[in-house]
């Protein structure tokens, strides 16, 4: 994790498990910066607007956001297998990564998301850390199974030895003037040496439990005063704004999931079609108006058990279900303004006007869906005796419409323009039609026609 830098003494920063703690080089004293983080592998920021990127093994994605965390957008997800460490060069626009899954490799793109190349495929295996020498123009690497540290030229060519042998299992890398440094996860250590030659050996701090990321935190070690066309007016950008190696030497581009209009400088509002997942202790949005198809995690508390998901159009809120508290709540699409609605009841969307519809015959009931101009509700039911069943939006005229080679019945789909209802059952896996009513599929499951 790399801070803007800042005038003053050069700080080693560095992560070990879910901590971030900082020494001064010579001083070998660890203070803690903060603890208690979560799992993102590593970090690093751009300074001449102030934006990060950031790869993850979770996901297998690479990603820029603001400094807040805001406006998140996925640039890479596609041929990624193991990312590990990742690295800026804001001054020439080009970011560089290293994968060590079943290919091996470390690549470069442009920090827009373009211009993706492999610039080192050969005697690498475990390439963990990663780090450039902005003022030489180098790129330096290390390798836990080779055990070595190596440099190259940016875009991979000239490559030497600095370190081999003396390294049990080096993670990550950062440098500082002629200085070189690294943690090492069999030693428990940050070592350093001269970033020429590899000598002048020496043990900077010792005693680290699982020492992970480091990063060096001077002035001196990015050239911010740089000129950056995002600098000004945020390059004219509605949201965020990605250096890049070609003229016009950035782009605008839009958080995850939302397009750029055809300016190249707005975003649109949002995005114009999505799903809605539910998925227990959390809910997840996936736009589908871009091609990542990445899931974005509502940020609302306490979802013990959430079961069943809708969206209001009109008003913008997601309903859910939740069986663990027995309660509906609501939320907007960003997950604020949650509230609890109603349980087990037909309300207004505000929650006023409850009335109960449908007490009796009700085992386990399930998924539930509308079909308002039609004037019917279905629902699911995997008690004893699974069934869909049907009735008018009043309560009345409730019919069973399957009750035969079902297990788990849970989501209920309506296609409207077709007329048809569409079902998932968990105990055979499948979505399917009863085979008995194939003939008569479309009598039993068609739905009544829209007047």
């Amino acid at each position: 994790m790399l801070f803007p830098c800042l005038p003053g003494v050069p700080l080693l920063l560095y992560r070990t498990d879910g901590t971030f703690s900082w020494t001064r080089p010579r001083e070998g004293q660890r203070h803690v910066v903060v603890g208690g983080l979560e799992d993102p592998l590593q970090w690093t920021t751009c300074t001449p607007r102030a934006s990060s990127t950031g790869a993850t093994l979770e996901t297998n994605r690479i990603e820029v956001a603001e400094l807040d965390g805001s406006l998140r957008k996925v640039l890479f997800w596609q041929e990624l297998d193991q990312p590990r460490a990742i690295a800026l060069d804001p001054e020439r626009g080009f970011m560089y990564w290293t994968d060590w899954g079943e290919i091996p490799k470390i690549e470069r793109a442009g920090m827009d998301g373009t211009n993706r190349s492999m610039i080192i495929d050969k005697e690498i295996y475990w390439p963990n850390g990663l780090t450039l020498d902005y003022s030489q123009e180098k790129l330096y690497w290390a390798d836990a199974k080779h055990n070595f540290i190596h440099r190259c030229n940016l875009d991979g060519s000239s490559r030497e030895v600095v370190v081999k042998g003396e390294l049990p299992h080096p993670f990550a890398l950062t440098l500082y003037e002629d200085t070189l440094f690294w943690t090492d996860w069999n030693t428990r250590s940050i070592h350093s040496c001269r970033k020429q030659t590899g000598a002048e050996q020496r043990v900077v701090h010792s005693d680290i439990f699982s020492p992970m990321d480091i990063h060096v935190f001077s002035a001196k070690r990015q050239n911010i005063l740089v000129d950056s066309p995002c600098s000004v007016k945020n390059g004219g950008c509605s949201h965020l704004c990605l250096l890049s190696p070609l003229k016009p030497f950035y782009q605008c581009a839009c958080p995850t999931g939302v397009q750029l209009l055809e300016d190249g400088k707005t975003c649109r509002d949002g995005a114009t079609q999505m799903l809605l997942l539910a998925r227990r202790t959390d809910l997840r949005r996936i736009s589908l108006d871009m091609p990542d198809f990445t899931d974005i995690i509502l940020q609302v508390d306490d979802i013990r058990h959430a079961i069943a998901i809708d969206y209001d159009p009109v008003e913008g809120y997601i309903y859910w279900t939740d069986d663990d508290v027995k309660a509906i709540r609501r939320s907007l699409l960003d997950g604020s303004d949650a509230q609890f609605v109603v349980t087990s009841q037909v309300t207004r969307l505000n929650g006023t006007m409850r009335k109960i519809l449908i007490s009796e015959d009700l085992d386990e009931p399930r998924a539930i869906v509308l079909d308002p101009v039609a004037g019917y509700m279905y629902w699911t039911d995997w008690g004893e005796v699974p069934k869909i069943e049907r009735a008018d939006l009043d309560g009345m005229e409730r019919v069973v419409m399957v009750n035969t080679s079902l297990g788990w019945p849970n989501g209920l789909a309506l296609d409207y323009d077709e007329r048809k209802i569409y079902w998932g059952d968990a105990k055979t896996d499948k979505i399917e039609e009863d085979p008995v009513f194939v003939a008569r599929s479309h009598i039993w499951f068609r739905l009544r026609p829209a007047l």
